[in-house]
């Protein structure tokens, strides 16, 4: 609990605050969240919010950053990693899919605080330019290793066909190893950190080149982690404003085989 390691001294001034962000955004949200409210829960001054993180608002979008970051680890670990060392048949790959999508829709539920304070960090980003590159930042360091965990990616020169068997992840699984990015709360790179979603050293992927190497292979892991992150911020506001008519798993993964149906028919008739 915040309370006792605050009395025990077992945290800093500035992992207080942190753990007290943390906990208030759930708790209050993040707009009804103050500085007294955060010097207060952390037993510290207010002038140590800007001393360490540059504004409340900083703060509290690195405080929240985290959460979702926890999050997203435990949403797409499980569902979507292949068994190790074997390659997954389509109805697999589906199969591991609609577990995601299951798992995404009912922490909706689960997670509705967290939700909310993202749409009022959203809200904060057009005024306040560091919040805005918080967020930014977020989001692009996320991409390729959200796409290499989820549809597992491969350069093009070791597997030419882009287009998957409808529902199906492209082959080759996400390897074993790739570790959650690390960040300061501030949002920056811990010094000598490896980049995000690199491979430990000496790890291969299909026949034998890195894992995503290559410009192409770093372009598709982008491109998958960009679609899944949309679909996921998507369905997370219409699950927040109209949970009774948002879409079900089953409706995404119904919708998601068709535009790739369509997808594939205008490829093969060009």
């Amino acid at each position: 609990m915040l309370e006792s390691a605050v009395g025990s001294g077992a945290m800093g001034q500035r992992e207080r605050l942190m753990a007290a962000a943390r906990r208030l955004v759930q708790e209050q949200g993040y707009a009804r969240t103050t500085s007294r409210d955060l010097a207060a829960a952390a037993e510290a001054n207010i002038a140590s919010i800007n001393y360490h993180y540059g504004s409340k608002e900083e703060l509290l979008t690195a405080a929240l950053m985290e959460t979702v970051d926890s999050w997203g680890d435990k949403i797409v670990s499980a569902p979507a990693a292949a068994p190790s060392g074997e390659t997954a048949a389509p109805d697999a790959a589906r199969e591991r899919l609609a577990r995601l999508w299951d798992e995404v829709i009912e922490s909706f539920t689960t997670e509705r605080a967290m939700i909310v304070a993202a749409v009022e960090a959203f809200a904060q980003a057009e005024r306040l330019p560091r919040v805005r590159e918080q967020l930014a930042a977020a989001y692009e360091r996320s991409r390729v290793p959200l796409g290499r965990q989820l549809q597992g990616t491969r350069p093009p020169t070791a597997n030419p066909q882009w287009a998957a068997p409808q529902g199906a992840a492209p082959q080759g699984a996400a390897p074993q190893g790739v570790q959650p990015r690390k960040v300061e709360p501030d949002g920056t790179e811990p010094h000598g950190a490896e980049p995000h979603g690199a491979l430990p050293h000496g790890a291969e992927a299909h026949g034998g080149e890195p894992y995503g190497a290559g410009s192409d292979g770093e372009r598709t892991a982008r491109a998958v982690g960009s679609v899944y992150s949309a679909l996921i911020a998507g369905l997370s506001l219409q699950w927040l404003v109209d949970p009774e008519n948002a879409p079900s798993a089953d409706e995404v993964m119904l919708g998601l085989q068709a535009m790739v149906t369509s997808v594939r028919s205008t490829d093969q008739s060009g």
